[in-house]
């Protein structure tokens, strides 16, 4: 789905995309819900998995929120990114666990996160 789609259907669920907020939480995404569902998209060390994450810029160039309004503290930029070429406003998750801004319209894989009450 593309960005908005994405985050349409993670509020269906009663979710959001994903907010990754610490490098351990970077990590545990990449080991755990990247690499062993995609492993045939992401063998290429450089190769973005197409997989949104809940960070955008759509509402002020440069600065990036969670799509729950809240600012993004933690980024795991790969180098040279974001480079904001052609209106991307939209963060994808690559397979190495970097960031790279890319255009929201794309259709990707999603991850949404749920709070829930124990």
């Amino acid at each position: 789905m593309n960005w908005t789609d994405a985050k349409a259907q993670c509020e269906l669920q009663g979710a959001y995309l994903v907010e990754v907020e610490t490098m351990a939480e970077n990590t545990w995404i990449q080991e755990t819900l990247i690499l062993p569902w995609n492993t045939m998209e992401c063998d290429i060390w450089y190769q973005c998995c197409k997989t949104w994450i809940g960070a955008a810029d759509m509402d002020k160039e440069g600065h990036f929120t969670w799509n729950r309004r809240t600012s993004v503290d933690f980024t795991n930029w790969y180098k040279g990114q974001p480079d904001d070429i052609k209106g991307k406003d939209c963060v994808q998750f690559c397979s190495n666990g970097f960031w790279d801004d890319t255009e929201c319209r794309r259709n990707k894989f999603f991850i949404c996160e749920k709070e829930l009450d124990f």
